[in-house]
């Protein structure tokens, strides 16, 4: 049987975002700085390639309060078609 390279996952970049902001008041949102994170890991390939994501998988938050985060950054991303999925809590 030969191997489907078109499920075969790539990672092409990583971007890190540190907040040290200690008010919650002033602290940026937690998607933004998803946002950014992304953007920083792609930014040598363009903006087409967020549009092209197939996946966007995350780790769940436990300070962010939302019910699909994995959905709500694929749709901010421009990649809204993208499998999305977010683990469990876990510790």
């Amino acid at each position: 049987m030969p191997l489907d390279l078109s499920r075969v996952p790539v990672l092409i970049g990583a971007g890190q975002v540190t907040n040290r902001e200690e008010d919650p008041l002033r602290a940026p949102d937690p998607f933004e700085l998803m946002h950014q994170a992304a953007r920083l890991a792609t930014a040598s390939f363009g903006e087409g390639v967020l549009r092209a994501l197939t996946n966007v998988w995350m780790v769940h938050s436990l300070s962010l309060r939302h019910a699909d985060p994995a959905s709500r950054l694929a749709g901010s991303l421009g990649a809204a078609s993208a499998e999305t999925r977010c683990s469990g809590m876990g510790g």
